[in-house]
């Protein structure tokens, strides 16, 4: 393999000349300083690797896709990005959607090099839902590359969309849709493989275990728990507030089917355990990836919240090793959770949780250091801006959008300024601290801006990592997903503006990077509509556009789509594959669908 460096020394790339040729670390020459280049994966085809800096040596790794932390990218790498500011009005993406409810960045589902992004739109069709995927591009544009779409009305399909990683291990990342609604509230989860021509066919579901248990509340990428070089994903079951909540963890396999391979549970009756779950990246470095799940009804009906840290490992159990607790009764502590990459550059991962109602519904997020020894009080504490501004509804880690090789994070505070909703972006530091360095605003009162918030990985391939923000309730719950693209000066002006399709189709209710489901080298988006139980994927690409590439309509059900990720390449066929909650199936029996990528993904 041999380096070199583009646009600036502190960016270095591997060239793999054929498969399988490097894995590891390797040291290179950083600036000034000597530093570690790392690997997680053995290469899997010839190609552009882009690598990340680590303080420490590392010879195993699993920092591999770029909503959480990524260092094995196929790219094709490409000039200065082209600002793109533009209004999307596809036909029929309109009327109350709720399009932007979730949002994702869905990793690179058609592997061109161009990360891409996953938008909700829960109420599509009736509560149906639906999701898009926005491939991304140099000049990426608004109209979706995939459409996604529910099974039945009342599935809220696409009210939880993420990335999945390559949870088949074929070079295109995989995405996952949540539909917490299907059959009475039992819930569902789709996986849809990335590829050349990913479709909007899922290529596995899984199914809550009874009615009302909503199954797939919330879906996510977990890393690679088991470093089996698979990557894996969670599902939540929240039991809304008659059962015990639950967190299910599927492995990813060449093959991957649709029974857990790890279930956890705080045994507590409306501690609503499961609304949020998420990949924790390592937060111990010991090379296995760890998750993170919030339980923000704990303690019974006082709401103080907590989210519970669980490590991989070779032989991974379901008992927690860490608990995070919230501050008093009606924080809501847990109701959002992610990893946050590592923030201040330490070599250990970090986390962000999120506490909407802290002081009178102000909000606030907390940012946890990991480490060795990682401990339950929080390093940065983030405030909202005033009383029922609901800081803290959404976090995520928003890759690194100044590319200083800190990770940054965003948070959502959807109800500011009479539901506006705004979003705030914190750059990682040595010394992080908690005043904002972006503030994105909504367009007018009510759209509820900043109800979910995503990286979108590197979707116009200029090296700086972009961030997606859903606004569920725009135009009568039409719902809209805004993509900023990073840079040394990124701004808050919307540089893709995306728009749901029909009245209460929640469009954009959940969004997620569905990573490479068609194998062209660029990441790819998914987005959930659950009013219209759809879910819609966009390729990336270097003329990304609106243009729905795939979309996904299952049988019938309810509250098809409300949770998506990506699901990595699930079968191992080199396209990322793509999962899909449904937890109000079969009478809240709750489902969950995984879609195989491929060249030509279907429906």
């Amino acid at each position: 393999m041999r380096f070199f460096t583009i646009l600036s020394d502190r960016l270095k790339y591997a060239v793999a000349m054929q498969k399988n040729e490097c894995s590891g670390f390797i040291v290179a020459s950083y600036s000034r300083q000597p530093v570690s280049w790392w690997l997680s994966k053995t290469t899997k085809k010839s190609g552009i690797v882009r690598l990340e800096r680590r303080n420490k040596m590392k010879s195993t790794g699993n920092f591999i896709w770029l909503l959480i932390g990524a260092v094995l990218l196929w790219a094709t790498i490409c000039p200065a990005a082209i600002s793109l500011i533009q209004s999307f009005s596809e036909e029929n993406i309109s009327g109350t959607s709720r399009f932007g409810y979730s949002v994702s960045g869905a990793g690179d589902v058609n592997n061109d090099g161009y990360d891409d992004v996953i938008v909700g739109a829960e109420f599509c069709n009736t509560q149906t839902g639906a999701a898009y995927v926005f491939l991304g591009g140099v000049s990426m544009d608004n109209t979706p590359d995939i459409i996604f779409t529910g099974e039945a009305v009342g599935n809220y399909f696409g009210s939880a969309v993420s990335n999945a990683g390559d949870i088949n291990n074929d070079g295109f990342d995989d995405v996952i849709i949540g539909a917490y609604g299907y059959s009475s509230n039992t819930g569902r989860a789709y996986i849809y493989l990335g590829g050349l021509s990913m479709n909007n066919v899922a290529d596995v579901m899984m199914t809550g275990t009874g009615a009302n248990t909503y199954f797939g509340i919330s879906v996510s990428n977990a890393g690679d728990v088991n470093a089996d070089d698979y990557d894996d994903v969670i599902i939540g079951s929240d039991g809304y507030y008659s059962n015990p909540g639950y967190a299910y963890l599927y492995y990813g396999a060449c093959v991957m089917d649709n029974a857990a391979d790890l279930v956890f549970t705080d045994n507590g009756v409306a501690n609503r355990f499961g609304t949020s779950v998420s990949g924790a990246g390592d937060v111990n470095n010991d090379g296995f990836d760890d998750i993170i799940v919030g339980a923000y009804g704990y303690y019974p009906y006082n709401y103080i919240g907590r989210a519970y840290i669980y490590f991989g490992s070779a032989s991974m159990n379901n008992l927690e090793d860490l608990i995070l607790t919230g501050s008093g009764s009606m924080d809501f502590f847990g109701c959002s959770v992610s990893e946050a990459g590592d923030v201040n550059k330490d070599g250990y991962d970090d986390v962000v949780v999120g506490a909407y109602g802290y002081n009178g519904y102000t909000g606030r997020a907390q940012l946890f250091f990991g480490g060795s020894n990682m401990d339950n009080s929080a390093d940065v504490t983030m405030g909202g801006e005033g009383p029922n501004h609901h800081f803290g509804w959404s976090v995520s880690n928003a890759g690194d959008v100044n590319h200083d090789s800190y990770s940054d994070i965003i948070v959502g505070a959807c109800q500011y300024n009479s539901d506006m909703g705004r979003a705030y972006v914190y750059y990682g530091g040595v010394a992080m601290n908690n005043a904002d360095d972006i503030v994105m605003n909504g367009e007018n009162t009510s759209n509820w801006f900043g109800c979910s918030v995503a990286c979108a990985g590197d979707i116009n391939g200029d090296s700086y990592s972009d961030v997606i923000v859903g606004a569920r309730m725009y135009s009568a719950n039409t719902g809209r997903a805004y993509i900023y693209h990073g840079g040394t000066s990124m701004n808050n002006l919307a540089d893709v503006t995306m728009t749901g399709r029909g009245t209460e189709n929640w469009f954009g209710v959940s969004v997620a990077n569905a990573g490479d489901v068609n194998n062209d080298g660029y990441a790819d988006v998914i987005i959930g509509a659950s009013g219209a139980d759809r879910a819609y994927i966009y390729y990336g690409g270097s003329h990304i556009d609106n243009t729905v590439d795939v979309t996904i309509t299952l049988d019938q059900a309810v509250d098809w789509g409300f949770k998506v990720s990506g699901a990595g390449d699930v079968n191992n066929d080199g396209y990322d594959d793509v999962i899909i909650g449904v937890s109000a199936y079969n009478s809240s029996t709750g489902r969950a669908y995984i879609l195989y990528g491929g060249s030509n993904m279907d429906n």
